[in-house]
């Protein structure tokens, strides 16, 4: 059994809340981020391009409407996932500046891409 005294028990609890605090600062977060949805069908990303506001984290929830599976990724915006046939994922993007960032599906490269234009 820990048994705690004085300075050390204080320490401890110091040290719980600050984690309580930082994970529900994490969860509200990730909570209020907007949420963008893109589907997959065939070959084809639609809507092709998301206007986001630059400087604001968002999350792109990603629909695989083929059978075979998808690799949604994108290096501008450092994000890779798989999606199985008919399934969803969600990529969390963090604040982009002002630009245009790519996205593709990585099994279909060449045909299957889009754009994210933050402004």
């Amino acid at each position: 059994m820990l048994c705690l005294h004085g300075a050390s028990m204080r320490a401890l609890i110091l040290a719980v809340g600050s984690f309580s605090l930082v994970s529900v600062a994490g969860f509200a977060a990730h909570a209020d981020s907007t949420t963008y949805e893109i589907t997959l069908k065939g070959q084809t990303f639609t809507p092709a391009k998301l206007k986001v506001p630059a400087g604001t984290a968002f999350l792109i929830r990603m629909k695989n409407e083929n059978d075979a599976p998808a690799e949604f990724e994108s290096t501008d915006m450092k994000f890779e996932k798989i999606v199985a046939g008919h399934s969803e994922i969600v990529a969390r993007v963090k604040p982009l500046p002002g630009g245009e960032f790519e996205f593709y599906d990585e099994y279909h490269e060449d045909v299957a891409r889009g754009t994210v234009v933050s402004e």
